[in-house]
């Protein structure tokens, strides 16, 4: 049985809800330069991922207001090749393939993560949007044993130089 997203047509047209515009997409090198070309040819600046407390966990290239894709003409083959009246399972292939081949956001044939990044950090030095990511991903208080933790996935995530400039304080 096909699962359909309800937010296509019948012809299986995107709506551009930007559901599938996740925050932390992978992507290769070649795909990197030629998307930075473009932000830099084009002057695009990222889209704002807060609105008061909220934080949307959007790809910083998705226009909310708009409901488009900034980068559209350049964007990722795992964007290129979503289209959400395709069969779930189909998709998922595909997105392990994405990964996969990718170097940013790479995840290996166990499900191991690397060099995983978000287009705010990559293009724009924007740190927040993945600190808030992988803080937020936490149950609970923050402990120092829970951001010792933190800190080594981060590390094996390739955010070495990212955990290295966190400095924590915790009550005593």
């Amino acid at each position: 049985m096909d699962n359909l997203k309800p937010y296509t047509d019948c012809n299986g047209n995107c709506s551009r809800c930007g559901n599938c515009c996740t925050i932390a997409i992978p992507i290769t090198k070649d795909e990197e330069k030629e998307i930075r070309q473009y932000i830099k040819k084009n002057d695009i600046k990222p889209g704002n991922l807060y609105e008061g407390n909220n934080f949307y966990a959007y790809c910083c290239f998705y226009d909310r207001k708009n409901h488009k894709c900034k980068i559209y003409d350049v964007r990722p083959s795992i964007c290129r090749s979503f289209q959400c009246n395709r069969n779930i399972e189909e998709l998922e292939k595909e997105k392990i393939i994405n990964h996969y081949r990718a170097f940013w956001n790479h995840m290996d044939l166990e499900g191991n993560l690397s060099n995983f990044t978000t287009f705010d950090l990559l293009f724009y030095n924007n740190p927040k949007p993945i600190m808030n990511l992988i803080f937020n991903s936490i149950d609970g208080e923050i402990t120092e044993e829970k951001y010792k933790e933190i800190i080594e996935k981060m590390k094996q995530w390739g955010l070495e130089e990212l955990a290295n400039h966190l400095v924590p304080t915790f009550d005593e």
